[in-house]
């Protein structure tokens, strides 16, 4: 049995979040993979409850200090590989190019290209040359071309995951 992904949802929620926090959360200083994650489970995706904080993609709280999280939830690089995962529910799939990517869909970034993922964003629209903008937290931002070149933090060795969220998600 399946449910389908509200593409529309995500662009909500991210609209709305993405200058402020949802106080049902806990928010973070590196704060963008809580963001992307509140995004994604607001458009569909179900939280894998595993009580490992290594494992599923989960979040448990009402934003109070006794909150627990997975991983997944909270890091970029976590939630880069539970996209990936081929256990749990299959969620995503890469797709080569930024114009292949839908609103919703979530892109992974390496600043310096060493294999550790350190930010995450949302498409939530897309320029006049068909380019997704995108969503994010840490340094909020909403409509920000996704390749981030702008940036600090970006570099010439900077390296990107472009995550389809499938349409059809498992119960």
């Amino acid at each position: 049995m399946t449910h389908r992904y509200k593409r529309e949802v995500v662009r909500s929620y991210a609209k709305r979040w993405w200058d402020g926090r949802n106080p049902a959360y806990l928010s973070f200083s590196d704060d963008c993979t809580n963001f992307i994650s509140q995004c994604i489970f607001a458009g569909g995706i179900k939280k894998e409850y595993t009580s490992n904080v290594e494992s599923g993609f989960w979040y448990r709280g009402n934003g109070n200090k006794t909150d627990t999280w997975s991983f997944s939830w909270t890091m970029s690089h976590s939630l880069r590989w539970y996209l990936a995962s081929e256990s749990g529910q299959k969620i995503a799939t890469r797709v080569k190019t930024a114009k292949e990517m839908k609103i919703g869909d979530v892109i992974s970034m390496d600043w310096d290209g060493d294999g550790a993922w350190h930010h995450t964003a949302v498409v939530v629209g897309f320029d006049k040359e068909g380019e997704p903008l995108v969503a994010a937290h840490s340094r909020n931002s909403y409509n920000r071309l996704w390749n981030y070149k702008t940036s600090p933090a970006w570099t010439p060795k900077t390296a990107y995951i472009f995550w389809h969220i499938l349409d059809e998600l498992p119960e």
